[in-house]
């Protein structure tokens, strides 16, 4: 049986240090908006964000991490 369950739901306000811990440079309003607008889903892993690849005119490229133990 795998124990490996991943739950994805949307971001809630409680959500939110855990949310600028990831995020550093959005906006206290986005946030909010992501909660009202429900634009934001919260998923755990175990991965870590380490770092982001910015390209002109394309789609931020997430770099992500996961200790494997």
């Amino acid at each position: 049986m795998n124990n490996n369950i991943v739950k994805i739901r949307y971001v809630k306000n409680e959500d939110k240090t855990f949310w600028f811990s990831l995020d550093k440079h959005l906006p206290p309003a986005e946030f909010d908006k992501k909660v009202r607008d429900k634009q934001g889903y919260v998923l755990n892993l175990g991965y870590s964000d380490c770092g982001t690849l910015l390209m002109p005119n394309q789609p931020t490229e997430l770099f992500l991490i996961k200790k494997i133990k």
